[in-house]
C-alpha cells in the first residue's frame, strides 16, 4: 500500500517539470547572429546570386531646344557572386533610344547602358524612362529615368499681332518680341499685309531689343517687330497675315496673324450678317434655288448726311449687288439700304475661305472723310 504515494509523488513531480519547460519554450529566444549562423550550403545548392547597382539612375539633360538630340550612359555594376543579365525594356517614348553595350556582366564587372532622345515633346518639362530587366533577384526590374526642358529655338511673344479697337481715320500700332535661345546674329525680315484692297496701308519694322525686354530667361537675343496702320483702314473686323522670314530660306516662314477692328460712324446690319467675323454667310447654296441677303448701311455722326456709297468691285463676279437710295432716320442717321444675291443658276463654286476657295469680297466707296471704304466679305459655296 507504501507504493502507491509515491508513484502518485512521481506523477506529480513529472507533471510540474513538464510545466517548467513548457513555460521555458515560449519565452524570447537569445539574440543569434546571421554572421554565426553563415550560408546555407550542401551538395549540389547553389547560393551565388548576381546583384544590379546603379548609382544614378536619373540623370537632367537640362534644357533641349525641340528638336535636338541628346545621350547619357548609365553605369551598371554588378555587386553579385555571378553574373547579372540585362534585357532591355519598352522605353516610354518612341522618341527613346535604348543601347545595352553587354547583355551580360561577371561579378564584379560593369557596363553601359545607353540612352538617346530627341526632344519632339512640345515645349516644357518631360521625364521619360527606359525599364531595365535584370536576373537579379531583388530587383528584377531597374528604371532609368532622364529629364529636362524642352523650348523653342525661337518664338514669338505675344503671338499675334493685336491692334484692339481702331477708331476710323486713325492710325493704330501692334508689337511683338521675336526672340532666340540660340547664339548668333539673328537674320530677320518681315512682309506686310499687302492684299490688293488693303495694298500699301501697312507698314512693318524690325529693331533690336534690350536684354531686359526678352520675355524668357532661356532667351539670348531678340527683335521687336512693330506693325503700323494707316488711317485708312476700312471698317470692320481687321485680319490679316505678316510673314516673318528667318534666314534666306523662304520655307523658313512664320505667319503672324493680325487682329483688330476698325469701328467708326459707319455699321453694316441685316439678316446673315455676322458683326463678329465681319463676313455674310450663305453657307451651301443650291445652284436651282439661290441666295439673297438685304443689308443696311447706316451712316451717324456730322458727316452722315453727306455720305454716300458706290459699289467699287465685285469678287467673284456672279455675285449681285445692288445699292438703293439713302433715307434719312434723324438728323445725323442715315440708312442706305443694299442686296446681294447669288443668282439662280450659279456656277458651282467654293468661297468658304478654305483652301479650295477664299471669301469672296464686295468692296463699297464712301465719301465719309474717316471711312473712305466698307469691306464685305461673302462666303458660300455654290452645289448642284
Amino acid at each position: 500500500m507504501k507504493a502507491i504515494p509515491v508513484a502518485i509523488g512521481s506523477l506529480v513531480v513529472g507533471a510540474v517539470i513538464g510545466s517548467a519547460v513548457g513555460y521555458v519554450s515560449v519565452g524570447p529566444p537569445a539574440p543569434v547572429s546571421l554572421d554565426d549562423v553563415g550560408p546555407i550550403a550542401g551538395p549540389g545548392i547553389d547560393t551565388s546570386a548576381p546583384k544590379i547597382v546603379v548609382d544614378a539612375p536619373t540623370f537632367e539633360f537640362g534644357v533641349m531646344q525641340r528638336g535636338s538630340k541628346m545621350r547619357h550612359n548609365f553605369v551598371i555594376r554588378n555587386d553579385g557572386t555571378a553574373a547579372l543579365r540585362l534585357v532591355a525594356g519598352r522605353p516610354s517614348c518612341k522618341c527613346t533610344a535604348f543601347e545595352v553595350t553587354s547583355e551580360s556582366i561577371p561579378a564584379g564587372g560593369q557596363a553601359e547602358i545607353g540612352l538617346e532622345w530627341v526632344a519632339k515633346s512640345v515645349p516644357g518639362p518631360f521625364r521619360q524612362t527606359a525599364p531595365v530587366n535584370t536576373n537579379d533577384p531583388t530587383r528584377p526590374v531597374v528604371e532609368l529615368v532622364i529629364e529636362g526642358t524642352v523650348i523653342e529655338p525661337s518664338g514669338l511673344e505675344p503671338s499675334v499681332f493685336e491692334f484692339g479697337e481702331i477708331r476710323a481715320g486713325e492710325p493704330a500700332t501692334a508689337s511683338l518680341i521675336y526672340y532666340t535661345t540660340k547664339e548668333g546674329e539673328i537674320d530677320l525680315t518681315a512682309e506686310a499685309p499687302s492684299r490688293e484692297e488693303i495694298a500699301g496701308l501697312y507698314d512693318v519694322s524690325i529693331e533690336p531689343v534690350d536684354a531686359s525686354e526678352l520675355p524668357t530667361p532661356n532667351a539670348v537675343d531678340g527683335r521687336r517687330v512693330t506693325l503700323t496702320s494707316s488711317a485708312g483702314l476700312p471698317v470692320g473686323p481687321v485680319m490679316e497675315w505678316v510673314k516673318l522670314r528667318r534666314g534666306q530660306n523662304e520655307d523658313d516662314e512664320i505667319e503672324v496673324p493680325v487682329a483688330g477692328r476698325v469701328v467708326g460712324d459707319i455699321t453694316l446690319h441685316g439678316g446673315k450678317w455676322n458683326e463678329n467675323a465681319g463676313v455674310l454667310n450663305f453657307g451651301m447654296v443650291p445652284s436651282d434655288e439661290g441666295a439673297k441677303s438685304r443689308l443696311l448701311l447706316s451712316a451717324k455722326g456730322e458727316h452722315a448726311a453727306d455720305t454716300r456709297f458706290e459699289v467699287l468691285s465685285v469678287d467673284p463676279p456672279e455675285l449681285e449687288v445692288e445699292l438703293g437710295e439713302t433715307v434719312r432716320r434723324s438728323d445725323d442717321v442715315y440708312h442706305t439700304y443694299f442686296t446681294v444675291e447669288v443668282p439662280k443658276g450659279t456656277r458651282p463654286m467654293i468661297h468658304l475661305n478654305t483652301p479650295q476657295g477664299d471669301d469672296g469680297v464686295i468692296r463699297i466707296k464712301t465719301t465719309h472723310p474717316k471711312s473712305p471704304e466698307v469691306v464685305v466679305r461673302v462666303r458660300f459655296a455654290v452645289t448642284k
